[in-house]
């Protein structure tokens, strides 16, 4: 959907950078088999925590700023020698520079990536290059660990005259490349799609556009031509191509974008940039490869054994988005190609593709909607999301934006339409967030270990292998665990101490385990429930984690100390949290059915794709619907 605008954006004039031309002549990288254990991941955890050290770090954060404050090099602690490598031999190019692909850094130059020797840069079928597995890889490999090129984080642009148009952040992007132009990086890019000056996408602009956003395109396109106009000796068509490269190889960078902690930590970090290596993965709507950002730098992770000669893919669009009707899908790729992975040939195949959109309103789960729920009380907060999620939400409540669905076919100009309400996959899981958070706020943590696991049986059901959300759900069910079993021990210590004949007394009932968010495990049902599921619930959360991120449990540790921290759960709860996961076998990585085994889902936790379920959100309200019955099944 087109981004939300403000009535009246603040506008500013833009400004006239200045060029500073980037060398990339000498840019190298470091190749080995196993590239895990050669990244000193220990030094830039030390240079992102200086960075975001004290409440006003965020204030005048520039991605330069954050480029050089990060620390990325080889660990000194590594038994592996790594390979350097220069960036042209890896992209097969052939400059004078380069020599035979040994480079010569200069003096305290950083690499710019770290990559696996079993993947190979090659020719895709109808699809240009892209990455292929040179043998036999499983789950959780580390594949590629990379800083752009060049990259410009939201926050530099939000703000300009033009920030509010859609195609903003790769135009800003690509004012960063006018910028940083030399014939280094032209070389560099010369085999980045489109490669062929003559398949240069047409610009389309939005034709029905109102006067204040005309004026917004307006202002972006002399932004534009102000940056490119200063780069010399550059064949226009060239430079229609290069702003075409960025458009269509641009990644976005996310710090702990699954985490409930990313809002209020790390947007500031939020970016885009032109990566020269992971510009190769290819898309699909079923993605083999996963990411995560750390700052600007981006690890590309497998999610799924591959075959030795396989083609390698991520996705283009977030993961929650993929579960979304394949004309959604198609949608928010916004690229020059139709997707034609195996997924959406079948999807098309389909007898509903081509009226699944027609007429369907489309709630939309945004900020605004986040902002008005935040400032309800949480028992508020739960009913509401709960008859939203259950498609309770009469017309003449719902609030319908037209700018997110299409107009009927011969309907008025303006008119909203008629059909049903559709709540898409991503902004249900929003609402299902919202009331895990209200859950535990209550401190009805059985509850929230339900809404979390709904949560979870989502990401595993309708999402690629190991969705870093399951890892989430996992410290979230662990703390709650863990609450639980802190309060079954004050209620029985407060038990002991007014009845001295009692030493021994049982735990109390379990049965308020079966909850109306669904089953939960049958270990909740034993007397030491709460502590045995905490257990379970680490270990989902690490050995998960192990998989996501292709690293082992330090990283862990480090990467999800805010979220803990920030958690609404006892100080206690989450010192126990620690202490349990050090004592938590972390090394081992799960095959994906195994995993799902130890979840253990029923099939009455797994909500719907993209329309919402009437059974995933009774929350203890009057008018909810009574709770579907559990049924004994296997696993998902």
């Amino acid at each position: 959907a087109p981004k939300r605008r403000l009535a009246n954006p603040p506008k500013k004039k833009s400004k006239k950078a200045k060029r500073s031309p980037l060398e990339l002549a000498s840019a190298y990288g470091c190749q080995c088999e196993t590239i895990q254990q050669v990244v000193d991941w220990k030094s830039l955890q030390q240079s992102f925590d200086a960075l975001t050290e004290g409440q006003l770090w965020a204030m005048g954060l520039t991605y330069r700023k954050v480029e050089q404050s990060l620390s990325f090099k080889v660990s000194i602690t590594t038994s592996t020698e790594p390979t350097k490598v220069s960036m042209a031999s890896v992209l097969g190019l052939a400059l004078p520079a380069a020599g035979d692909g040994a480079p010569t850094p200069q003096p305290n130059q950083q690499p710019h990536f770290f990559v696996t020797s079993r993947i190979k840069l090659k020719e895709s079928d109808g699809k240009g290059r892209g990455f292929f597995a040179e043998e036999a890889l499983e789950a959780g490999e580390l594949l590629l660990v990379e800083r752009p090129l060049l990259g410009v984080l939201d926050r530099e642009w939000r703000d300009e005259a033009w920030g509010g148009c859609d195609s903003a952040d790769t135009t800003a992007l690509g004012i960063q490349l006018a910028n940083a132009y030399s014939p280094s990086v032209g070389e560099m890019l010369a085999k980045h799609h489109p490669a062929d000056q003559g398949s240069v996408p047409i610009d389309s602009s939005d034709e029905d556009a109102e006067v204040d956003e005309e004026d917004e395109e307006e202002s972006l396109k002399l932004a534009n031509d102000l940056a490119w106009a200063m780069v010399d000796n550059v064949p226009i068509m060239e430079k229609l191509r290069l702003q075409a490269v960025v458009k269509l190889n641009s990644l976005g960078f996310y710090t702990n974008s699954e985490q409930l902690c990313h809002g209020n930590n790390f947007t500031p970090l939020t970016g885009s940039g032109l990566f020269a290596l992971a510009s190769g993965f290819n898309h699909s709507c079923d993605p083999s490869v996963a990411r995560f950002s750390i700052g600007h730098i981006t690890a590309f992770v497998t999610n799924r054994p591959i075959a030795a000669g396989e083609e390698l893919f991520i996705s283009y669009i977030e993961a929650e988005l993929l579960s979304a009707p394949v004309t959604l899908r198609t949608q928010s790729l916004n690229r020059d190609f139709t997707c034609s992975c195996t997924k959406c040939k079948e999807e098309r195949g389909s007898a509903e593709t081509g009226t699944q959109q027609e007429g369907h309103r489309y709630l939309n789960v945004d900020a605004r909607v986040q902002a008005e729920l935040a400032v309800l009380a949480p028992e508020d907060r739960l009913v509401s999301t709960g008859r939203v999620l259950q498609r309770t939400v009469d017309d003449d409540e719902e609030e319908y934006d037209e700018e997110e669905g299409e107009e009927e076919e011969g309907a008025e100009p303006g008119s909203k339409p008629s059909g049903p309400i559709v709540l898409l996959g991503k902004d249900a899981q929003e609402l299902r967030v919202v009331q895990a958070l209200a859950l535990m706020q209550l401190s009805r943590f059985s509850e929230a270990i339900g809404a979390w696991r709904q949560i979870a049986a989502f990401a595993a059901t309708h999402c690629p292998p190991f969705d870093e959300a399951l890892p989430v759900c996992a410290v979230q069910a662990t703390l709650c665990a863990l609450s639980m079993k802190l309060g079954l021990e004050a209620a029985s210590t407060a038990g002991a101490n007014e009845s001295s004949s009692s030493s021994t007394a049982p735990a109390p009932e379990m049965g308020e385990y079966e909850t109306s968010f669904g089953k939960v495990p049958a270990v909740m049902k034993a007397k030491s429930a709460p502590a045995a599921a905490a257990e379970e619930y680490a270990n989902l959360a690490l050995s998960g984690h192990r998989v996501t991120s292709g690293c082992p449990g330090d990283l862990f540790r480090w990467r999800f100390r805010q979220e803990v921290e920030s958690a609404e759960v006892p100080t206690a709860a989450k010192e126990a949290f620690w202490s349990l996961i050090a004592a938590t076998s972390q090394e081992a990585k799960l095959a994906w059915v195994d995993y799902l085994s130890i979840w253990n889902f029923d099939k009455n936790e797994v909500p719907e794709a993209f329309t919402g379920s009437s059974r995933s959100a009774d929350c203890k309200d009057d008018s909810a619907s009574p709770p579907a019955p559990v049924a004994d099944s296997s696993s998902t």
